[in-house]
């Protein structure tokens, strides 16, 4: 397991953020009580909610580059930790993968553990979505043949996605 790091929060510079996506009171030290909101991890700093994600990554990450919101991931909206999160377009973000399931840490990107998959039945079926268009791959007998058909796909039509081996699954 990594090391925690903890940074100030900039422009709340009486506050610190970790890496795991803890916040906390830099004098006391004291670890904010984190409340859903839409879904979502937020705190209060100074009587204004802010959502977790978003304090992570513009505290380590730098100034939020314009267009581009945050994503997670492995889908966990729960899961704040810094490499969860990355920056991506607004559509970008909306082409993850249709299985969206409440997913924890110790089970990253649903049952299959590949971006993209999901099981039906027996089988494992790979499909992405395009322009809110679901384009179905293929069914294969393991999860990991069904994400290298899929991180195929992806790479072959220029899809913007972070594919299963650049995630370091496969």
């Amino acid at each position: 397991m990594k090391k925690e790091i903890w940074k100030t929060v900039p422009p709340f510079e009486e506050w610190q953020v970790s890496t795991l996506g803890r916040v906390r009171k830099q004098k006391s030290g004291r670890v904010v009580t984190q409340r859903l909101h839409g879904g979502y991890l937020a705190v209060r700093l100074r009587g204004i909610r802010v959502m977790v994600h978003q304090l992570v990554m513009v505290t380590f990450k730098g100034p939020w580059p314009e267009g581009k919101q945050v994503s997670y991931i492995n889908e966990g909206k729960l899961d704040n930790r810094l490499l969860n999160l990355e920056w991506s377009t607004p559509r970008e973000n909306s082409n993850m993968p249709l299985h969206r399931k409440r997913v924890s840490a110790s089970r990253p990107i649903g049952k299959s553990g590949f971006r993209g998959i999901y099981k039906q039945r027996q089988k494992w079926v790979a499909q992405v979505r395009v322009d809110d268009k679901v384009i179905y791959i293929g069914t294969f007998d393991t999860p990991r043949k069904a994400a290298i058909t899929w991180d195929k796909y992806v790479r072959n039509h220029r899809l913007p996605r972070t594919t299963n081996a650049r995630l370091g699954l496969l």
